[in-house]
């Protein structure tokens, strides 16, 4: 910030000489102003990476929700391992966060990607942990204005990112940022009373400590300042829930003959849900299924081709603040879905998380399963094809997988996986167990003991020692669950130790199949099994 200050001549001299011992030194981060910039703030500061020196100022005309706070600043971007920008704001003591509504933005880069928005902060510092929503301009680079949000979770480290589509001339954007405990959110509305979550994250800031709450900007220039202007600007205790309510999550299949079933747990607050249906990457328009939102967590689908892989959308529906006349319908969760008939014994296919479709196909006595999907592993969510049948009680399952799982265009991952599997449930983070054959890392017991926790990893054979066809296996002891592998199918070696699955004493009912990734989404493999070794005992 540019302001005249007076100093004594004794007080110049001993700053210029001080100036002068320093001048190959980087300088320091901006110290923030002692006194209050303008209005409800009590501090601003210039952001610099050092070689690249952010400035500013700030001015407010009016009082209260109707002021308007003029931001003038001069910076290459809030970005990057360190910001460099303006930043004037207040204390936020404990839970709560910044709103304000972006009215207009001129100047800045001809390139464009200048910024006004809100910002939560651990502190001053230009490599500081933080959160913003930006309204950012347009230019010979950014040919649509956007709104953009920014989270750095770790001091000096670049921030996560992203953006949508939004023009002043559709009229003002309302933005908000705001802590509770360790987590942050960034939110946007276009009226101030219907709020969309836009993302979320966390700081690694305690709940009990203060951050800084305020206005940020930058020009994308080191030269040539922006100005923006912005009204309704506050900072409360307050925690904003948005009502523009994401799709529900997680959605299990459960294909049928020519139709399909969408289970999924319902919403606080939802009016209800509406279903729309296309073809998996097809050119087709999606249908929507539900003449008004259904306010039911369950949907049939009938009437439906069996072996086509639909892409259902379900959106979540709510009443708008502003209008309880006027519904809301928020980001949609999608789900792949085909219809089939079961295959021997009793089993069907799904593909979990991953929104590129697969297929299982029988023939000659071979069940090849074609996959994508990110992995099966950690925490989850799951990214897999599964083939699989529901089972109670205690059982094993067994098959012989043909060979080595066969790599589709752009898949060089070592770690593609098909094997057999015992799963508590359909949702993408259940506890689960998978004894695989992989394309270069051998063959493994991988468990995860309970909903959403870490997975472990047994190994098996060494990719140099596992050889095809390779017969593997599971059995369920009541909450143990254990894995074997073996290269003739008559004699099996335990692989690791028998695991306890607490996330399975809760289900009378577990699944049982054949699971298959990719290891790298939109990418497929292949695996081959003789359908005649897959059994259920």
């Amino acid at each position: 910030m540019q302001r005249g200050r007076h100093l004594s001549l004794a007080a110049l001299a001993g700053a210029l000489a001080l100036a002068a011992g320093m001048a190959s030194a980087a300088p320091p981060p901006p110290a923030p102003t002692a006194a209050a910039p303008v209005g409800i703030f009590t501090g601003d500061a210039a952001l610099s990476d050092g070689a690249n020196m952010g400035s500013g100022s700030i001015t407010v005309s009016g009082t209260g929700a109707a002021a308007v706070y003029t931001v003038t600043a001069i910076g290459e971007d809030i970005q990057g391992n360190k910001d460099r920008g303006y930043f004037a704001y207040t204390t936020l003591a404990g839970d709560g966060g910044i709103t304000a509504r972006v009215l207009t933005q001129t100047g800045g880069s001809t390139g464009g990607w200048m910024k006004n928005g809100v910002m939560i902060r651990q502190s001053v510092d230009p490599g500081s942990p933080m959160a913003a929503i930006n309204y950012t301009g347009v230019g010979k680079n950014n040919k649509n204005a956007e709104v953009e949000w920014l989270i750095r979770s770790k001091a000096n480290s670049g921030p996560a990112e992203g953006s949508f589509n939004r023009d002043l001339s559709a009229g003002p954007v309302w933005l908000r940022a705001q802590r509770q405990g360790t987590t942050v959110q960034t939110l946007s509305s276009d009226n101030g009373e219907d709020w969309k979550l836009v993302q979320s994250g966390t700081l690694p800031i305690k709940a009990t400590d203060p951050v800084v709450a305020g206005l940020d900007a930058s020009s994308q220039s080191k030269t040539v300042a922006a100005t923006g202007t912005l009204d309704n600007v506050s900072v409360s205790s307050e925690i904003v829930q948005p009502n523009f309510l994401p799709g529900p999550s997680p959605i299990e299949v459960q294909p049928g003959n020519a139709a399909v079933l969408l289970t999924f747990p319902t919403v606080p607050n939802a009016v209800g849900y509406n279903v729309t249906r296309q073809i998996a990457g097809g050119t087709d328009k999606p249908m929507l299924l539900t003449a008004q939102p259904d306010p039911y967590g369950w949907f049939v689908d009938t009437g439906l081709t069996n072996g086509t892989s639909y892409l259902y959308t379900i959106t979540t529906v709510t009443l708008s603040k502003a209008d309880n006349t006027t519904l809301l319908e928020g980001a949609g969760a999608q789900v792949l879905a085909e219809p089939q008939v079961a295959i021997p014994p009793g089993f069907v296919s799904r593909d979990i998380t991953t929104l590129t479709p697969g297929s299982t196909t029988l023939a000659n006595g071979v069940l090849t399963i074609t996959a994508s999907g990110a992995d099966i592993t950690g925490t989850g969510p799951d990214g897999f094809r599964f083939v699989s049948t529901p089972v109670s009680g205690d059982y094993t399952i067994s098959a012989k997988l043909l060979d080595k799982p066969s790599r589709g265009p752009k898949n060089t991952e070592t770690w593609v996986k098909a094997g057999v599997m015992i799963r508590a449930s359909l949702d993408p983070r259940s506890a689960a167990g998978w004894v695989v054959g992989t394309t270069g890392q051998g063959a493994h017991y991988e468990h995860r003991a309970d909903y959403a926790v870490a997975s472990n990893n047994d190994n098996g054979t060494t990719a140099a020692a596992t050889t095809f066809p390779l017969f593997v296996r599971m059995t369920k002891a009541g909450d143990n669950i254990s894995g074997f592998q073996s290269s003739d199918g008559t004699t099996y070696t335990q692989i690791g130790k028998a695991v306890t699955f607490t996330g399975i004493s809760l289900n009378p009912v577990t699944y049982a199949g054949l699971a298959v990734t990719a290891h790298k989404d939109a990418t497929m493999v292949t695996a081959q099994f003789d359908a005649a070794s897959i059994t259920i005992q």
